[in-house]
């Protein structure tokens, strides 16, 4: 599944800002590539790889000459030397893990001291989730069934298919984690999501601006030197 236009923005506009350079970059939850390739332009990757469960999606990554290899990331140990990597990143991918701590613990065991790694997803603490469960609704980007789209209100639902979101974090949450695994918070960037109905767009915008209320979380860590 693709990165959403707002969230590709995000994580560019993130690595843009602290100048982020990278020889040899790893992109997990690769896709079809089409955004690993993008960061790879930016930071002027010359080694790109990419791993995914999806093996249609490998495929597709594979055209476009990303180096690929089929990963659970729950599970599995990354086929990759200790110190290895320049940047990693995970774009909209956690919240489709039971659990993060085999991504966290491999992603700081292959990234080089010094790296950088980015994740994005969803925020479960954001202001219209905060708002929604006051309301006694389902907090968005949760999802009880794979059949049915339940428990939000009528004008806010977005779900067109069953997205596989089964592990959503606040930010605090996040941060939390990355610090327990030895990463160094270096910055956050809330998303805003570009809200269809007027006012609601306006606010979304404000409060991305506070990144433990933005509808969505971009972070950029890193492996101490």
């Amino acid at each position: 599944m693709s990165s959403p236009p707002v969230t590709r923005h995000a994580v560019l506009k993130l690595l843009k800002k602290h100048n982020v350079k990278a020889y040899r970059y790893l992109d997990l939850g690769c896709g079809d590539g089409n955004f690993t390739l993008e960061i790879a332009n930016l930071v002027e990757a010359r080694e790109i790889v990419g791993v995914d469960i999806s093996e249609q999606a490998l495929s597709l990554a594979q055209r476009k000459d990303v180096k690929t290899f089929k990963v659970d990331l729950e599970n599995d140990h990354l086929p990759f030397p200790d110190n290895y990597f320049d940047l990693v990143t995970a774009i909209e991918i956690v919240e489709h893990l039971r659990t993060v701590d085999n991504l966290l613990m491999q992603t700081f065991r292959v990234l080089r001291p010094g790296g950088f790694f980015v994740i994005a997803t969803p925020n479960l603490g954001s202001w219209i989730n905060r708002l929604l469960l006051l309301l006694g609704y389902q907090p968005m980007h949760t999802e009880p069934s794979k059949r049915y789209h339940v428990g939000l209100p009528r004008g806010v639902r977005e779900k067109s298919s069953y997205a596989g979101h089964v592990n959503l974090m606040t930010v605090k949450a996040l941060c939390s984690l990355l610090k327990v695994y030895n990463f160094v918070i270096v910055d956050k960037q809330g998303i805003h999501w570009h809200v269809k109905y007027g006012v609601l767009d306006v606010i979304d915008r404000f409060f991305s601006k506070i990144p433990s209320l933005a509808h969505d979380i971009a972070i950029l860590a890193q492996k101490p030197p």
